[in-house]
């Protein structure tokens, strides 16, 4: 009795901070972009995350045909299509087997793919699902009006 009480007692912290981060989310923009690459009407830099019941769902901006949308990110599932289980540490929070790695201290994230090519960004934090919802709307609103621009004098 003692020994299952004692590995309870143990165990709790772990299932207290499993979900921490749940209700905040990121917004967050690559750095160090070539500016060939920023310029290409079909690249954001801009990239989402929400923390919801320890797990993250990612989310970025697209151009399909003319128009700029919000999609889920295909690199934050995994291969069943289930959305990634975060672990956090006093210093980071990382998810995708550490692909991903977030600074707690700079909001620097860090992702880190098997062929070595690494993205860096800075985050934005959000506490209100409403107030991410609203910036990334803002970040696709200022792609679209790039794009009806950029077509505004197409004939058909």
């Amino acid at each position: 009795m003692f020994r299952t009480f004692a590995l309870l007692v143990c165990l709790l912290p772990l299932s207290v901070s499993a979900g921490e981060l749940d209700g905040k989310s990121l917004v967050c923009e690559r750095l160090n972009v070539k500016d060939s690459l920023r310029e290409h009407i079909e690249y954001s830099p801009f990239h989402g995350f929400k923390f919801i019941d320890g797990k993250v769902f990612g989310e970025t901006i697209i151009v399909v045909g003319t128009q700029a949308i919000i999609v889920e990110s295909i690199t934050q599932t995994e291969s069943t299509g289930n959305p990634l289980s975060y672990k956090s540490t006093l210093n980071t929070v990382s998810w995708g087997n550490d692909y991903w790695v977030l600074d707690r201290q700079t909001l620097r994230l860090e992702g880190n793919s098997k062929s070595g090519n690494r993205r860096e960004m800075g985050c934005e934090v959000f506490t209100e699902i409403l107030l991410y919802n609203e910036r990334l709307e803002n970040l696709r609103d200022e792609k679209q009006k790039k794009i009806d621009e950029l077509t505004k004098d197409n004939k058909i």
